[in-house]
């Protein structure tokens, strides 16, 4: 009875180690034919021009990381003064960027490929929920710093342009930012 435990301990060990991926090999994978990409889904870039607070949060759950930080000094290197605030202040900007590789069905075990990144940006308020929502993606590969980095470059830049071009305030809210207004779309 002990040699078979040993036998199965031996084989259930094979076959983990088999699945295992080389994580520095992933992240050597790059796909130059992939994109990065904003989507804006509700209200407009320039929506997120209001002085808000912002709250970026990332993780990157391939080399299970906490990228916050990175990403927070990538977008301070794009806007002057800017300060991550994750309080629970609403009105606000919420930056939520999570990382990982891609799922692979044609490859071998463990079926993993290039790593993406992805973000939902949003404007958040207290009694309205999301005002405005914007999505990045990213799914040119590359190590969990590299696309954490492009991310924090291509958020900078978002709310750069969008302060630039902000005229008002958020949808949904009143001038005084304290309470819901019907938006009405600006004729283009």
């Amino acid at each position: 009875m002990r040699r078979t435990w040993q036998v199965i301990a031996a084989a259930l060990l094979a076959t983990s180690c088999a699945a295992r991926a080389d994580l520095d090999e992933l992240d050597g994978l790059r796909n130059e034919h992939r994109t990065t990409e904003w989507k804006v889904y509700r209200g407009t870039q320039a929506d997120f021009g209001a002085s808000l607070p912002v709250c970026i949060t990332g993780v990157d759950d391939g080399r299970r990381l906490d990228i916050t930080e990175l990403i927070v000094h990538g977008v301070s290197q794009e806007l002057d003064g800017f300060v991550n605030v994750c309080d629970e202040t609403r009105p606000r900007i919420r930056a939520e960027y999570r990382g990982d590789y891609s799922l692979c069905t044609h490859c071998g075990e463990p079926g993993l490929s290039t790593r993406f990144g992805t973000a939902f940006v949003r404007i958040e308020s207290s009694t309205e929920g999301w005002l405005s929502d914007a999505v990045w993606s990213d799914t040119r590969g590359g190590p969990a710093e590299e696309v954490a980095a492009r991310f924090a470059r291509a958020l900078g830049t978002f709310l750069r342009e969008a302060r630039s071009s902000y005229r008002g305030s958020p949808p949904n809210f009143g001038r005084s930012g304290r309470g819901p207004l019907r938006y009405k779309a600006k004729p283009t």
